[in-house]
């Protein structure tokens, strides 16, 4: 009798702290529940938008496409730049690959944000609206992806478990099924970056008021289409054969097209001083000025701190010998 009583005893006391853990959620933040407002949405894409701020991205990305040219003026030793300036040390060079990591760090964020959105409350137009900004930035990071390293996967989605985006064992696989995982032919990535920037150009506003300077606009998408039609058009790397093809001649005129909308609107023209372009080197009098398109935004000294958000990259491009 004693026995069983203590076994009682002990039954209830497990019972009765099994009661004590439980908790009661009162309130679950979960991305699906969270964009209820204008500014819920607008903080999540905020947060896209600060991907494109991470150095491992905007910096690699200007010097696999500005450097390679030789548009870099001074000269680093660091991690082999000045190496990969002149075309040597490409098998130790490492921040290509920061390009793909760092993309597909922003298009997950943009899929994450945008699945969440069309489950948000907010009123349509609204939706659209951020909807258009962040298939703009998640079609940009495609860009570059494409543009570098040819056949990419293509995931316009957020993944749903881990088994999307596990490498599946080599022994029973060699050909990934998932989205996160297979490879896309560059000719169908092209298509669809068309109908995405074609999309934030007829979504995404012209302009904005002086505090959303900077977001995304129809006449950067319909930059960023231009370039994307131009390299239809021209050469194409074979990486089944290593030659180089031609492209479909067809999208020259289709890429001078949306370049002379951009002439005409009158909205931008070209600066008389080259060193203006990038901003003024110890001010912001010439941010965002009339030859820019799009460009990634950073807060001042003044503004942030003591340090500030930006770069010296501005100092490190020019034209070679000019003084």
């Amino acid at each position: 009798m004693k026995s069983i009583l203590s076994i009682l005893i002990v039954s209830v006391f497990f019972i009765a702290c099994d009661k004590l853990v439980e908790e009661e959620a009162y309130s679950i933040l979960t991305p699906n529940g969270f964009f209820q407002t204008e500014q819920d949405i607008l903080t999540g894409v905020n947060g896209v938008y600060d991907g494109m701020q991470n150095p491992n991205w905007y910096i690699s990305t200007l010097w696999m496409g500005d450097m390679m040219p030789g548009a870099l003026c001074h000269y680093w030793s660091y991690q082999g730049w000045n190496t990969l300036n002149i075309y040597d040390s490409w098998s130790t060079y490492v921040n290509h690959w920061q390009i793909w990591l760092s993309s597909y760090s922003i298009i997950g964020r943009a899929n994450v944000t945008l699945n969440a959105l069309q489950s948000s409350s907010v009123d349509g137009d609204v939706k659209i609206k951020y909807e258009a900004e962040l298939r703009f930035i998640r079609a940009y990071a495609y860009f570059i992806l494409v543009n570098t390293f040819g056949h990419v996967p293509l995931a316009v989605k957020a993944p749903e478990s881990l088994n999307d985006v596990l490498i599946p064992d080599a022994s029973l696989s060699a050909n990934p099924t998932s989205d996160f995982l297979k490879q896309v032919d560059r000719e169908d990535i092209h298509k669809f970056l068309v109908g995405e920037f074609q999309f934030c150009e007829k979504n995404l506003p012209p302009d904005y008021s002086t505090s959303s300077v900077g977001r995304a606009t129809s006449w950067a998408a319909k930059g960023l289409l231009a370039k994307l039609y131009l390299k239809m058009a021209g050469k194409q790397y074979n990486y089944k054969s290593g030659q180089l093809e031609n492209g479909d001649p067809a999208y020259y005129s289709l890429s001078l097209q949306k370049l002379e909308e951009i002439i005409h609107s009158g909205k931008f023209s070209l600066l008389q001083n080259f060193q203006n372009v990038f901003g003024g080197l110890y001010d912001n009098v010439h941010d965002n000025n009339e030859e820019i398109l799009f460009a990634i935004q950073f807060l001042s000294t003044a503004e942030c701190g003591q340090s500030g958000e930006g770069s010296d990259l501005v100092l490190r491009y020019g034209i070679r010998g000019a003084n």
